[in-house]
């Protein structure tokens, strides 16, 4: 009798010891494989973290480089600016005496009827109405036939010079200058200019080429009408 109570109580302890350690073994593989998992995530999380760190520092990088390059541009946008207006500034005044003086030049009852030509401009420029009171007529001088010494063809007189206050303390500490240059190269028979343009004569003629003329335009010859590139 206590034997077979014995052994239904072994039997009963090895049941229980073998539910047991289905138990144990089920939650020691099912923690297992989690921490696998979570191992796995973590691993391919970091897999992923590094490329994008290096993008988004490699973008900060290149906005911040752009953003520097745009500020700059913009400050020496902002210089060129300032230089470009103290410049126009200053060279206003002699601007506004060019503008007068070719005004009241074109207005003169001494010019010519017609096209007036080249010497006819340049000798009433040469007369004394066209100075005001507080300049002094230049004379300015460019060599280009290569003879010795400055020529007569080699300069002009339609140049002059101003006192000016540059930094407004009501003292004159510089001089402006500035000059009108209306003179081109003498022309051939073929149309062209017989030398290359100078630096006191005009950039570009005041009127289109000869050949494109026709009728009384045409029959200026002579003239600065009829100077053409």
């Amino acid at each position: 009798m206590l034997t077979r109570q014995l052994t239904r109580a072994m039997q009963e302890i090895f049941c229980q010891a073998r539910k047991l350690a289905k138990v144990v073994t089920k939650g020691f593989i099912t923690w297992l494989l989690r921490g696998l998992f979570a191992l796995g995530r973590r691993t391919a999380a970091a897999g992923f973290v590094l490329p994008t760190v290096v993008m988004v520092t490699l973008v900060v990088v290149l906005l911040t480089t752009a953003v520097m390059l745009r500020s700059f541009d913009r400050t020496r946008n902002a210089s060129n600016f300032r230089v470009n207006e103290v410049l126009l500034n200053a060279a206003a005044p002699a601007l506004d005496r060019a503008r007068l003086k070719l005004s009241a030049l074109f207005a003169d009852p001494a010019l010519p009827t017609g096209t007036p030509a080249e010497e006819s401009l340049y000798n009433l420029l040469l007369r004394d109405r066209y100075r005001f009171g507080d300049e002094t007529r230049l004379t300015v001088a460019s060599e280009f036939n290569g003879a010795s010494g400055i020529q007569a063809d080699e300069q002009i007189t339609t140049a002059w010079r101003f006192a000016a206050d540059t930094d407004n303390n009501g003292k004159f500490d510089s001089y402006t200058l500035y000059g009108i240059y209306l003179k081109s190269p003498s022309v051939s028979n073929t149309g062209e200019f017989n030398r290359p343009r100078s630096a006191i004569e005009a950039r570009t003629p005041p009127m289109v080429d000869q050949r494109q003329l026709s009728g009384a335009c045409a029959a200026n010859t002579g003239t600065a009408g009829t100077s053409y590139t």
